[in-house]
């Protein structure tokens, strides 16, 4: 395992999270998370020359030169504590972006019926938490 790779799962056993890594060593070398959820996809952890990269299923993805705040990025996501939006007109994808639930004075229970994290308008948001997608209303399941 790499360094940085190293350091990533010292951080994230020091956090708590309980995680199945698998290590494959590339190029680049990474770790795998196995998805919770299907419509989310697993966590992988690239070690690139230069930052860390959290790819958060096929959903997002997040540089950091830090592999601990790394680490600390992927506990909150096992623990449903981060909410990924990818935003839509019609169905071009316009972008994605996270934000944490408790920093939001939500919880994962009541986000269902909260509008954090919904553009609005011509913007279609769709929610995500690693536990899988967030649906305001039955009619809003669908694939991918």
């Amino acid at each position: 395992m790499t360094p940085a790779l190293q350091q990533f799962a010292d951080s994230l056993r020091s956090l708590g999270a309980d995680a199945k890594l698998t290590f494959a060593a590339g190029p680049p070398a990474t770790l795998l998370i196995p998805a919770k959820h299907a419509d989310v996809g697993p966590i992988i952890v690239f070690d690139e020359p230069d930052e860390v990269t959290v790819e958060i299923g096929r959903l997002h993805h997040s540089h950091f030169t830090e592999p601990s705040e790394a680490a600390k990025l992927v506990a909150d996501v096992l623990a449903d504590r981060i909410c990924v939006t990818i935003d839509f007109v019609s169905e071009l994808c316009i972008g994605s972006s996270y934000f944490r639930v408790d920093g939001a004075d939500s919880t994962a229970e009541t986000l269902r019926d909260s509008p954090l994290g919904l553009k609005g308008g011509h913007i279609r948001s769709d929610r995500y938490l690693w536990s899988g997608p967030i649906l305001r209303e039955p009619t809003q399941q669908r694939s991918r």
